[in-house]
């Protein structure tokens, strides 16, 4: 039998002090120091969004006349295959009018052929007149739609009764993982107590989830551990041991039950010793639509 004693969170916010001090010059920008670079580090598109535009800024005071040369480096995505550069010529132009120019690049949907995420990566090489700046590589990921968890991945509406708020709602979220096709990550699995994403593994005819009890949901530097704990459902009567399950059933319209009470539950210790109570703990009555 479980004991429902609840966990007081006690949120600190830190105090940040203004100090006053005499203010120095304020250095002087000038076009020998103009530099070009890319706005982001890494970029994401679906593999059905068609076009990304990838902009590079050129750092000018009165807005240079200049090019920049890129290049393209294959990685799991490959040029031609899975995206093409809308120019060819690996050339941007920069001037006082056009201080940021962007790299067009073409995604090739393979429509119904998965082939998992992808990647390649685009760097800045030189420029006649500027120096290429510290953010000059960007990271570019194809998304795959095509997994077979598709149908079941994103957010989702969660309604259900906590043992302290009553009836409560909250956004669930479902995301795959990078290599293992049969995992799906869940985000806020348990609002209130949820930091961290917690695994689940969905079985072959997607009809269930499976969810290790035990797992890590949440940290906080002032406790050893904040553990995913179940109790069987509907009567929530026995515990569900570290390493068994907790099962979400997954119906024909892809929406779900959640069949067991689920919680996060505080200890003070690393080994799951001196227990603490509960962040929030949730009857067998949740359901995720869409």
């Amino acid at each position: 039998m479980k004991k429902i004693i609840l966990f007081f969170n006690v949120i600190f916010i830190g105090a940040f002090l203004l100090t006053s001090c005499e203010l120095n010059e304020i250095p002087k920008f000038s076009d020998n120091d103009a530099f070009a670079s890319f706005t982001k580090t890494s970029m994401a598109i679906s593999e059905q969004g068609g076009t990304l535009n990838i902009p590079v800024t050129l750092a000018s005071v009165d807005g240079l006349s200049t090019t920049v040369t890129y290049q393209i480096t294959d990685g799991t995505a490959q040029n031609g295959t899975h995206f093409t550069p809308a120019d060819g010529s690996g050339t941007l132009s920069f001037d006082a009018n056009n201080r940021t120019s962007n790299i067009v690049i073409n995604i090739n949907d393979l429509a119904g052929v998965y082939t998992g995420d992808l990647k390649f990566t685009i760097e800045l090489a030189n420029s006649p007149d500027v120096e290429i700046g510290a953010d000059k590589v960007c990271e570019v990921t194809i998304n795959d739609e095509d997994h077979p968890l598709a149908a079941i991945l994103g957010d989702y509406n969660a309604s259900g009764t906590s043992y302290y708020d009553g009836p409560d709602q909250w956004t669930m979220t479902f995301l795959k993982d990078p290599e293992d096709e049969s995992l799906v990550w869940i985000e806020n699995f348990v609002k209130g107590g949820s930091s961290l994403a917690v695994y689940g593994v969905v079985n072959e005819d997607m009809t269930e989830i499976k969810v290790p009890a035990g797992q890590r949901i949440a940290e906080s530097s002032s406790y050893g551990f904040i553990e995913l704990k179940g109790f069987y459902g509907p009567d929530g009567a026995e515990e569900i041991p570290e390493g068994a399950n907790i099962t979400i059933k997954i119906n024909a319209d892809y929406s779900m039950e959640i069949l067991d009470e689920i919680g996060s539950y505080v200890w003070s210790g690393a080994d799951k010793t001196g227990g603490l109570g509960w962040y929030n703990i949730f009857a067998a009555d949740i359901v995720l639509t869409r």
